[in-house]
Formats: structure tokens, C-alpha cells, sequence
């Protein structure tokens, strides 16, 4: 019987057992992960404003796993491609297939200073922990300047300090607190894609929302309250800080990863060139796309078909073509859908199951009922392998 190993149980080490599942027969399928509990990790940028809770944001691992599909409660150690197998606790697993789903760190220690004052001085919202503990310092905040630093990229999610930024704004306003919200990114403007970042420039000037762009920072200084770079300084009576995200470590040393420790792959067929019977996906994986949910839902459908062709000794037959989908909420009750793929930004209208069409690079409240609606998607249809179309005709 084949082996089929996927590291991780994230977003796109799930829904691709799920897919995995539905499509193959006579097939031993594994994951391995650390946690007892998947999170719906898109929700965390909305726990410190009180929309969502922590409880809403995971479920255990076993329950989102399909019958047959084997769980391994431990971390991967090391990764030998070499050889076939795959270290993890005191286990060493052989396999016949590979899947690396193990996601990418905000690695804080990249930034001289942050590590040591995080979660009391320097707040997050990319883990449970620091979106619970922002809510509180939130809260705290009744007037002053509140700064979110996009220290360096890449970032997961490019969509969600933004997200941040509006939210916060309309959060001190509706409390009548005198707070001014600051965006600060090492990019050349807010968001990668052009049409977007003209769209996003007008709508933060319309909120004041503060943007410095072309500002990597370098330290943080928490008892002067300032970060600084190659740019200068900036000050904050709170900072939130998105460092740069790096891959886990047993991908970046086992001859897998480029520089940053992201897996490499063939940017439309997942598999890894350097090594056979081996793919990447979701933010495990070095590609030119957003590292979202929306992407990792789509690269599982086509990992899973091309690991099944291989299976069946056939030709690799799916193909991922970059498509990723990224709500921006710009307020609590609106929010800017944004498509793309590695041709470009979509344009128009996308259909949307029960709600209708979403308008793309359009600020409208029917794209924030479709956001909050996206968890309902994720936990009962991805994560069980389903699907909707996710391109110029769909998202």
C-alpha cells in the first residue's frame, strides 16, 4: 500500500487530507501535527475588536479529519528527502509521497528588540496568544498614536494590517478617543498590487489614517516606544508589529528551501523540482501568491490531483495558476474584496454560494457579510475537501 505523509494541520494540510481522502482508495494517508487544536487563523485580526472569540476560532484537529486518514500528535523533527522519511517525536516515518503543509513563523527575532517585549509591549495578532492579549491593550488605549509596523516582507495575509488599520480607526472613533492610527510598511506602497494601493491610498486619507511606506524597521526601542530602520524612527503609545515570516525550520534545513526557508516548488504544479514524490502547499511553499487560506484551498485540489496522477502513473494533470482572494475590511460593516492571480488583478464580479455576486476592488457591505461568512465556508466545506470556483469568473 502507498504512503502518502503530509506534515502539518493547518489550513492546507487539512483540506488536502480531506481532498486526499475523496479521491484515493488503497492508500495510507498520515499527517503530523504538534497541536491538539486547528485555528481558523483569517479570524485572528478580528479578536481584538470583539468579533470574534478565540473559542470560534479552533476546533480540534480530529474532528476536521476525514475516517481513515491517520493522525500523529508530534512535531517534525527532521526532514530527509533523501531517503524517504520524515522524523517526528521519536517516530521515523517512511513514505512514498510528501506533502509539506508546515506554514510559515512571524519571526520576531529578525527584529532586534521585539522578542524580548512581546505580548506586554509589543503586540500581535498572528497567534491566539497575541490577538486576545491586543484586545485588552485595545481596550487600555484611550488617546495617542497607535502604530502598525509591517517590518519587513513576506507576510501572510498582506490584506490583514490593513484590515487592522481600518478597524482600529473606526473602533476609537465610535469610542470617541482621541487615538491616531499609523501604518507603516517596508514596502513601496500599501498593498503589492497597483490598482489596489491607489484604491487603499484614497480610502486611508478618507478614515486619516497615517501610511509611511518604504519604512523597514529594523529595532524596537519599547522603552522609548519606538522602532527604527534604515529610515529613521517612529513613535507609538502602542505598537503592533508584523515581522517578517519565515518558514518552520525542518523545511529550511533539509535541502528543501530557498534563503527564507520556504519549500520549492514548480509555482503550477507543486512539486518540488530538486526531489521526487515530494509537493508543497499553502504557506509552506515559496510562491509569487498572498499566503492565505483562499490560495492554500486551491493549491490542495491541484496537489491532490497531480498526487494521484502520479499514483495512477499518469501525467501530472492540474495546474495552479496563483489564484488568491483577499478581503480587506475597511470597517465593521464593510469590506474591499481583492483577486488575483500571477496574470494579474481580477476585475468585475465574482459568484459567491448563497450570497450572490461579490464586487472585486469595490467597497461594498455585501463583500463584509461575505468575509464573516467565510468561516462557515471554511470549517464545513474546505477543510472537508469542498470547493467553489476561485478565478476571473468566481472566488
Amino acid at each position: 500500500m502507498e504512503r502518502v505523509l503530509i506534515l502539518g494541520g493547518g489550513a492546507a494540510g487539512v483540506m488536502l487530507a480531506s481532498r486526499l481522502a475523496g479521491l484515493l482508495e488503497d492508500v495510507e494517508i498520515t499527517l503530523i501535527e504538534r497541536s491538539a487544536r486547528h485555528a481558523y487563523q483569517p479570524g485572528f485580526v478580528l479578536i481584538p475588536f470583539g468579533i470574534y472569540s478565540a473559542r470560534g476560532c479552533t476546533r480540534r484537529v480530529e474532528a476536521l479529519l476525514p475516517p481513515g486518514v491517520k493522525l500523529i500528535r508530534a512535531g517534525v523533527e527532521r526532514i530527509e528527502p533523501e531517503n524517504r522519511c520524515v522524523f517526528a517525536g521519536e517516530e521515523k516515518l517512511e513514505y512514498d509521497f510528501l506533502a509539506v503543509a508546515t506554514g510559515c513563523r512571524p519571526a520576531f527575532e529578525e527584529v532586534e528588540g521585539a522578542r524580548e517585549a512581546l505580548h506586554s509591549q509589543v503586540h500581535e495578532f498572528y497567534t491566539l496568544e497575541g490577538a486576545t492579549g491586543l484586545r485588552r491593550a485595545l481596550r487600555r488605549l484611550r488617546s495617542g498614536r497607535l502604530l502598525i509596523s509591517v517590518a519587513g516582507m513576506p507576510v501572510k495575509c498582506p490584506g490583514a494590517p490593513l484590515s487592522f488599520a481600518f478597524l482600529a480607526e473606526e473602533f476609537f472613533r465610535k469610542h470617541g478617543r482621541d487615538v491616531q492610527v499609523v501604518l507603516s510598511t517596508s514596502e513601496a506602497e500599501a498593498f503589492s498590487k497597483r490598482q489596489v494601493a491607489d484604491l487603499l491610498e484614497e480610502l486611508t486619507e478618507e478614515r486619516g489614517i497615517e501610511v509611511v511606506t518604504d519604512f523597514p524597521v529594523e529595532a524596537v526601542d519599547a522603552s522609548a516606544r519606538l522602532v527604527s530602520g534604515p529610515k529613521g524612527e517612529l513613535g507609538y503609545d502602542l505598537l503592533v508589529l508584523v515581522p517578517p515570516h519565515l518558514g518552520e525550520a525542518p523545511v529550511a534545513s533539509s535541502g528543501l528551501s530557498d534563503a527564507l526557508g520556504y519549500a520549492r516548488v514548480d509555482r503550477h504544479r507543486l512539486n518540488a523540482p530538486a526531489c521526487e514524490k515530494v509537493y508543497a502547499l499553502g504557506d509552506a511553499a515559496s510562491l509569487p501568491t498572498s499566503k492565505t487560506a483562499s490560495a492554500a484551498h486551491i493549491q490542495a485540489r491541484v496537489v491532490a490531483q497531480n498526487l494521484a496522477d502520479e499514483l495512477s502513473g499518469a501525467e501530472r494533470s492540474a495546474s495552479y495558476n496563483g489564484d488568491a482572494v483577499c478581503f480587506i475590511l475597511t470597517g465593521f460593516s464593510e469590506a474591499l474584496v481583492v483577486g488575483f492571480d500571477y496574470s494579474g488583478v481580477y476585475r468585475g464580479r465574482g459568484p459567491l454560494p448563497l450570497l450572490g455576486p461579490l464586487h472585486f476592488n469595490r467597497v461594498t457591505r455585501l463583500n463584509h457579510a461575505a468575509k464573516l461568512l467565510s468561516r462557515w465556508f471554511y470549517w464545513h466545506l474546505w477543510l472537508r475537501g469542498g470547493y467553489f470556483p476561485a478565478g476571473r469568473s468566481g472566488i
